[in-house]
């Protein structure tokens, strides 16, 4: 379906207003957030309006459903920003959900039969990017001994315990895995898995953080994709990914500079509203100033993914995660020590924000990431 940018724009009033209307009302308790049935709920919800896809589908204007139009990409990244403006947890999932139906439809064959309403979409490895290898594979498609044993560890799922963040009533789980030279994906049930679930420890408490290792006998459809074809869809999968996860940030930081401005103009200090203070001007400058940053950043996404390229995207990525992070510190100052407080909301965006820059394989291997990508390219 072709979207012109109105029916862009009234699809993301459409989805402001439900968040403002549902979201908002659910979660006005910063120290007590979404419970599971609320989450469960909501997400319901936006999957009824056609926001969240059962499956994916270029002709239906959902999330993720059509990456191939700079209208699709432009609808996504927008949903993703308004829906974390209220609630990240729930824009994380909804973004999972919504990528791990775009997989499923590139996977076919036996994918398709499969119901993956409830399973949990991992889309790396177990900790960091296999430094330089998951690069040089992309790029070139052939890896050396190295490269190989490196990629196998990377993603040996019986060897390691895999981080599942998801909605608490998650079942089944898809993942990259390492077959012949090639990174396939494999669905897992859950009785093939051993799970220990913990609360997220940093942020996005509300849903469920696993560590998950894989059991030696398990039932598992694993695909059957060409060199050519699975380099070109953990590409994409890595993009839509990496991106949503800026996007959810930055809708992260407008609720922080939201709270921030209110605040700043109701405190006095000194016989003025501290927003007139040089030392909180500059913080809710910072604050302004990464939103702004990243949002442009993110406009230069708003074009067909293919368009897009992976080490645009990893650079977006690097410097995005670090605006967002500080200018989530900034809100907290603004705030002084109520800002710590549990109930007052500045806190729990930080704690989001330094979720959101962990997830996906984190930050800290993005440098060696690129410098394995540019390589080949030079």
């Amino acid at each position: 379906m072709a979207l012109d940018a109105s029916d862009v724009r009234w699809i993301l009033d459409e989805v402001a207003s439900f968040c403002a209307g549902e979201v908002d009302k659910r979660a006005a308790r910063w120290e007590e957030g979404l419970t599971p049935q609320a989450l469960h709920a909501l997400m319901g919800m936006l999957t009824d309006m056609g926001v969240v896809p059962v499956a994916s589908d270029a002709e239906v204007p959902g999330l993720w459903c059509d990456v191939s139009s700079a209208s699709g990409m432009t609808l996504s990244l927008g949903v993703l920003t308004t829906i974390g403006r209220s609630h990240a947890g729930l824009a994380f999932a909804c973004h999972r959900r919504a990528l791990g139906a775009w997989l499923q439809a590139q996977l076919g064959g036996a994918f398709v039969e499969l119901d993956l309403t409830d399973a949990a979409l991992v889309t790396t490895g177990h900790h960091g990017l296999a430094r330089g290898s998951l690069g040089r594979w992309l790029t070139r498609g052939a890896v050396t001994v190295e490269d190989d044993a490196m990629l196998a560890d990377w993603l040996g799922r019986p060897d390691a315990a895999s981080v599942v963040v998801a909605m608490p009533d998650w079942r089944d789980v898809v993942w990259p895995v390492w077959r012949d030279g090639v990174v396939q994906w494999a669905w897992v049930r859950h009785e093939g898995l051993q799970v220990k679930q913990d609360v997220a420890p940093h942020g996005l408490s509300d849903l469920t953080l696993s560590k998950v290792l894989l059991r030696e006998s398990c039932e598992m459809v694993v695909s059957n994709l060409s060199g050519d074809v699975a380099r070109q869809v953990l590409s994409t999968v890595l993009k839509v990914d990496w991106l949503g996860l800026v996007a959810i940030g930055l809708g992260v930081t407008q609720r922080g500079a939201l709270l921030a401005k209110d605040f700043a103009g109701l405190r006095r200090q000194g016989g003025t509203t501290i927003e007139q203070h040089p030392a909180v001007q500059i913080m809710l400058g910072e604050i302004h100033a990464a939103e702004r940053m990243v949002s442009g950043l993110l406009r230069t996404c708003q074009v067909p993914v293919h368009e897009v390229d992976l080490q645009d995207v990893v650079t977006i990525r690097m410097q995005a995660c670090e605006a967002l992070v500080h200018a989530s510190h900034q809100v907290i100052q603004v705030h002084g020590g109520v800002g710590y407080m549990r109930d007052a909301g500045p806190e729990r965006l930080l704690r989001d924000q330094n979720m959101l820059r962990q997830l996906s394989g984190g930050v800290w291997g993005l440098p060696m990431a690129l410098q394995a990508l540019q390589e080949e390219v030079a």
